[in-house]
């Protein structure tokens, strides 16, 4: 139980990080997106000089000065691409080696019964003498629990059932006992029509009918121990004769 909280918290941290990484990607790639400007710079020059006249220094000057005759056109583009940020997704399979060892950890966790069960099997085959003591062992244990399972719980049902004021008003008043329904002193369940209610005038006492089948149809609140023990023994001594 311990390392299945521990996996469910392992997995419920990656969740947290997939999704915050999710969302950083998305903000990231919405201001790269809207944030982008481009700007295009277009200029041009065009240099001429004309010298008019027929005669010889003007035809010098024009082929001079004909040589600083220039034209060109400059075109410059710019954006604030390197400024923007570059998110980078995930891809499936990062997502796959990410997630894969938290179910590799849940299957193993899961599996881990098993395999205690195995190693139980494994032991039992090579030691079968031991394994035997161990199953007399619990099995005795289990036994003696369930002797004591009568006694403890008469000693709690008498300490349940003692009548204080609220009980005694509950006992005289019809209107409290149709608005407020009574529990099984064994079980708590909530008093039915096939519940059991003991016919002392003194007690009153609820039982559910599986928790009246599990004290032999005693009840423990009213029922004195020594009448307990000899009704018990009876119904013992009648089973062996049964079975005789």
């Amino acid at each position: 139980m311990v390392s299945m909280l521990q996996i469910i918290s392992l997995a419920s941290v990656i969740s947290v990080f997939l999704v915050v990484d999710w969302m950083l990607y998305r903000i990231f790639y919405i201001i790269r997106k809207h944030s982008f400007v481009q700007y295009s710079f277009k200029s041009g020059h065009h240099v001429e000089i004309k010298v008019g006249g027929t005669s010889m220094l003007a035809s010098f000057l024009r082929k001079t000065i004909g040589a600083f005759k220039t034209k060109s056109n400059f075109t410059m583009t710019s954006n604030n691409l390197h400024c923007l940020p570059d998110p980078r997704r995930m891809t499936l399979i990062q997502y796959l080696w990410t997630i894969l060892p938290v179910v590799a950890l849940f299957i193993t966790c899961c599996s881990e019964v098993y395999c205690k069960r195995v190693r139980r099997v494994i032991a039992a085959f090579f030691f079968p003498k031991q394994e035997k003591k161990r199953t007399l062992y619990f099995y005795n244990e289990r036994i003696r629990k369930r002797c004591m399972y009568n006694e403890i719980q008469r000693s709690r049902v008498r300490r349940s059932a003692r009548l204080g004021t609220i009980m005694v008003l509950y006992m005289r008043s019809p209107i409290l006992q149709r608005l407020i329904s009574r529990r099984c002193l064994v079980c708590s369940e909530p008093e039915t029509e096939e519940s059991f209610v003991c016919p002392s005038k003194e007690c009153f006492t609820v039982y559910c009918p599986m928790c009246w089948q599990d004290m032999d149809c005693f009840c423990y609140a009213c029922t004195p121990f020594s009448e307990y023990v000899s009704g018990e023994s009876e119904s013992e001594s009648e089973s062996d004769s049964e079975e005789s």
